[in-house]
């Protein structure tokens, strides 16, 4: 079968693109205005726009070689061309950063990330790890919930009140409400924000896995906004 494939290949690749798992039933609509006229197909997207297309249930080595085409490998990040002695700082201080924010040290672990080499945030375990500790630094210096929803009541498009009660509900483990809070800020006019609640959506679907029944039943919604 093609999912447990692809889902492999979205592990195996640790978040370094989004896996979208779309049922073209429930979805008659949006499948019918993408084209999507076969079972299965995959698409590649870049941008918004779509960069390839497969038909049919191909290959494991198939997919890696056109996923390949677009997503830089581990070696081609900021990190390569490191000495191994840099490498096994760059390693010790990503290390450190995680512990710290496991154990809720978010100041030193913002710290600890600003001492990294210059493009380190290309590496997708820094582009997460430094995604989480904005929502969580967010959370820690945001009014209450009660008072952000008086904010929102009364201007329902302040982006960063709507930012920071997604961080909210997140440290609180409401990861439901937290990617329906997001996914406001997809269709703001500010860009700037609109990137930032993307990069958290796409945390927060690698922190709870490709599998996840929230990660599932979110991600075509998250499609169908972009598009």
């Amino acid at each position: 079968m093609l999912l447990p494939r692809l889902v492999k290949l979205a592990d195996d690749y640790s978040g370094r693109f989004l896996l979208t798992l779309l049922n073209c039933d429930q979805y008659k609509v949006f499948s019918k205005d993408q084209g999507l006229i076969s079972i299965p197909t995959a698409r590649i997207y870049v941008r918004g726009e779509v960069a390839e297309t497969i038909h049919g249930a191909q290959s494991e080595r198939y997919f890696r070689d056109v996923i390949d085409k677009y997503v830089p490998g581990s070696e081609e990040l900021a990190i390569g061309g490191l000495s191994s002695q840099e490498h096994s700082q760059y390693r010790s201080k990503l290390d450190q950063a995680k512990q710290l924010v496991n154990s809720e040290n978010t100041l030193q672990a913002a710290e600890v990330l600003e001492t990294l080499p210059p493009g380190a945030m290309r590496d997708p375990e820094i582009e997460l790890l430094s995604t989480h500790l904005d929502l969580i630094r967010t959370a820690e210096l945001a009014p209450n919930i009660g008072v952000l929803k008086q904010i929102l009541e009364d201007d329902p498009d302040d982006a960063v009140a709507i930012y920071q009660l997604a961080a909210r509900h997140l440290v609180e483990d409401d990861y439901d409400t937290a990617l329906e809070t997001l996914s406001r800020l997809l269709e703001c006019s500010d860009d700037s924000m609109k990137a930032k609640s993307h990069r958290c959506i796409l945390a927060i679907f690698a922190i709870l896995g490709p599998t996840d029944p929230v990660t599932r039943r979110y991600r075509p919604k998250i499609m169908s906004v972009q598009h």
